[in-house]
């Protein structure tokens, strides 16, 4: 009978010191993951206003680089003589300072402006959001 109470007590003293352990491990993993959901919802929150900024830029026609402005390719092809030559020029001279979006910008806008066919213009724009 002293066997058997001895052998519980060290049993159930076995599960107890157990416990501690399993419940710091839990708890550091419970605290890491809490952190890097808050990184998480940071960094979602940073995106979703990167896309509203975009979206606003664009649907106002603004530029969303600071240094590529569509509406000057625009005005080249409104003012001037609006052929594929000055819109692919213009393309060659700009797409490196344009973000993704303002050439996605262009690729969908440019053939409105002109009464030309922009075929090549379109794919070089298209071309550049890809490299991008």
């Amino acid at each position: 009978m002293k066997i058997a109470i001895l052998l519980m007590t060290f049993l159930s003293s076995i599960a107890f010191a157990h416990e501690p352990n399993e419940l710091t491990t839990l708890r550091a993993t419970n605290e890491a993951l809490n952190l890097r959901l808050a990184q998480l919802l940071e960094e979602n929150a940073r995106l979703r206003k990167s896309v509203d900024t975009t979206v606003i830029a664009q649907a106002g026609w603004k530029s969303v680089s600071a240094d590529c402005d569509p509406n000057d390719l625009k005005r080249v092809l409104t003012e001037g003589s609006g052929r594929q030559f000055n819109a692919t020029e213009w393309l060659k001279r700009n797409a490196r300072k344009c973000s993704k979006a303002d050439l996605h910008y262009i690729a969908i806008n440019i053939q409105d402006w002109t009464s030309y066919a922009m075929y090549d213009a379109i794919r070089l724009a298209k071309f550049y959001v890809d490299q991008k």
